[in-house]
């Protein structure tokens, strides 16, 4: 049997031939529609066959392990479909990022109705549309073997999503599902939702960025009620406002699964967040939270900081870019620090703390110890507050990273930084990148460079430090046996800066 093919990108289709001629059907990336007449299906039954004995007779694989096609890709979409569909096939992880479509997606639909190897598939941003996933989800309901799916960015719509939550009412082995950026709307999530609620194999769920509103959240949160399978929920952007975060809030009372919530962009305000904070007196489950870009003010962090006094489950909260959370917003946390002892991570970067504030949750620092990671980058704490922080630093013995970027604290906030790092003994990451430490300060830190053995990677970058602070810093790495990675980028505020990283394998 005769075969022809066309150089297309990113990938071309190979249809049988008859003596009459070439019946040729391509996909073109652009216009993500058939080029050419689409073939019957007993035209592609015989090519998909042809396909996988010609691939068999060859004792060759067109898929390895773990396959990736990346952007301008040339390949036949009909081949990799056979293998996918031929019992032999051992492709465990495919991902696709070259715009297939819905023709596409349709496509590889049949053939994972068939498949039994893999386990990953990723078609992120591939515009597969309704149609593409109405084939993908026609598979989950036969297939038995894809733990990992991720269809984000494809514009599937409500109607997609329908699909899919069809799917998941039958399915028993997906794990992780990503429909993120799909303009699901509340109709779609309330889908999604309904699926929840039966579905028992579910942990981990992406719906960012699905415009599903306060409604939507509602509707998922009723099924968290019921749900005992979802361990990660994701939902950042969605426009759920204080109304949704009450919903959810509700749900996180009796929900004992969820381990990590991310509901970060939505306008929850103070309303929303004293709402979740009511939550986390209850909770005894979650474990990572993030509430950042949510317009939260003074008031709502009181309330997350007194949930946190007696919480004992929570490990990571993010509430940065909150430029509302002031000192005495800080304040409040800083004394729930003083109580708590889960905390691990804490972000409260780009909020309005001030160097008042961060001269409480140095206080705080004297006193915990369980919090291993704090970012305070973009708040302004100026050289007073970087000197609170350092002070903290030296009876501190749990703080493993601390950024500081962006915080204003110039030569003296870096001198009394320098001064800490010489005795601390814990920290092993530390960022004081864009703070204007100049000459004086970058040679303070070399000192301190000299004397400690504890940090591995030290960010000092845009920090106008010119040759005599670059000097400084050599010198000490000469001496220093710890350090791994040092990025000091734009050495002088004029030069067009780049990165730079010391590596040392001793």
């Amino acid at each position: 049997m005769p075969w022809y093919t066309a150089d297309l990108c990113p990938f071309i289709i190979i249809c049988p031939t008859d003596s009459k001629g070439a019946e040729q059907s391509s996909i073109d990336a652009e216009s993500h529609h058939p080029a050419t007449t689409t073939p019957s299906k007993g035209a592609v039954a015989k090519s998909v066959l042809a396909v996988s004995l010609l691939a068999s007779s060859r004792g060759s694989s067109l898929l390895q392990s773990d396959h990736f096609f990346p952007k301008g890709s040339t390949f036949n979409l009909e081949s990799v479909c056979a293998e996918l569909a031929s019992p032999h096939c051992t492709c465990r992880h495919l991902r696709f990022e070259c715009k297939i479509g819905l023709a596409g997606a349709t496509s590889i639909g049949r053939a994972l109705e068939l498949n039994k190897s893999l386990v990953s598939l990723d078609l992120y941003g591939n515009l597969i549309k309704t149609e593409g996933a109405t084939g993908i989800a026609r598979a989950l309901e036969l297939n038995e073997s894809l733990v990992s799916l991720n269809i984000g960015g494809n514009y599937i719509g409500r109607e997609g999503a329908a699909s899919i939550a069809r799917a998941l009412v039958s399915n028993k082995s997906l794990v992780s599902l990503n429909i993120s950026g799909n303009r699901i709307w509340n109709e779609g999530a309330a889908g999604i939702a309904i699926a929840l609620e039966s579905n028992k194999s579910l942990v981990s769920l992406d719906i960012s960025i699905d415009d599903i509103g306060s409604e939507g959240a509602t509707s998922i949160a009723r099924a968290l009620e019921s749900n005992k399978s979802l361990v990660s929920l994701k939902m950042p952007d969605n426009k759920i406002w204080s109304e949704g975060a009450t919903s959810i809030a509700r749900a996180l009372e009796s929900n004992k699964s969820l381990v990590s919530l991310n509901i970060s962009g939505n306008r929850i305000w103070n309303e929303g967040a004293t709402d979740i904070a009511r939550a986390l007196e209850l909770n005894k489950s979650l474990v990572s939270l993030d509430i950042s870009y949510n317009e939260i003010g003074n008031e709502g962090a009181t309330s997350i900081a007194r949930a946190l006094e007696s919480n004992k489950s929570l490990v990571t909260l993010n509430i940065s870019d909150n430029p509302k959370i002031e000192k005495e917003g800080a304040t409040s946390i800083a004394r729930a620090l003083e109580l708590n002892k889960s905390l691990v991570s804490l972000d409260i970067s780009f909020s309005g703390i001030g160097s008042e504030g961060a001269t409480s949750i140095a206080r705080a620092l004297e006193l915990n110890t369980s919090l291993v990671s704090l970012n305070l980058k973009g708040t302004v704490i100026g050289s007073v507050g970087a000197t609170s922080i350092a002070r903290a630093l030296y009876s501190n013995t749990s703080l493993v990273s601390l950024h500081l970027r962006g915080t204003k604290f110039g030569s003296e906030g870096a001198t009394s930084i320098a001064r800490a790092l010489a005795l601390n003994k814990s920290l092993m990451t530390l960022d004081i990148s864009y703070n204007k430490i100049g000459s004086e300060g970058a040679t303070s830190i070399a000192r301190a460079l000299a004397l400690n053995k504890s940090l591995v990677t030290l960010n000092i970058s845009y920090n106008d430090i010119g040759s005599e602070g670059a000097a400084s810093i050599a010198i000490a790495l000469a001496m220093n046996k710890s350090l791994v990675t040092l990025n000091i980028s734009c050495v002088f505020p004029s030069f067009r800066c780049g990165v730079s990283q010391f590596s040392d394998g001793g």
